[in-house]
């Protein structure tokens, strides 16, 4: 319990990319940016969906993305996790506007479950 506290008040110190690379060998540090981006995520979705349950599925698939998704991410000098994670974001939310203008509500909702 001790070690996970230490570990824990540790990660808030990390920046996003140490986190995403640290994701691959130690999973369970990905809520580091789930709290450090969904408020952000879904507000930035606001106007694209404004759906609010729909924009939190756009936001779990993009956080599933990100994190099937974080073996590809490299760090440049110009290239940050926030912009990666947004670029995705965006996409998702696109697809699922898309969806939703193509096949209507009814059909956006059974592709939920």
């Amino acid at each position: 319990m001790i070690n996970q506290i230490i570990v824990d008040n540790s990660i808030g110190n990390l920046s996003d990319e140490i986190v995403l690379n640290r994701v691959q060998n130690e999973p369970w540090l990905f809520v580091a940016l789930i709290d450090r981006y969904q408020d952000l995520f879904l507000s930035e979705i606001d106007l694209l969906v404004p759906d609010k349950d729909e924009a939190k599925d756009v936001v779990r698939e993009t956080f599933g993305r990100i994190y099937m998704n974080a073996h590809r991410f490299e760090t440049f000098a110009y290239a940050t996790f926030s912009a990666w994670a947004y670029s995705i974001l965006m996409s998702t939310a696109r697809a699922h506007s898309h969806a939703r203008r193509v096949c209507g509500p009814m059909r956006t909702a059974s592709m939920k479950g």
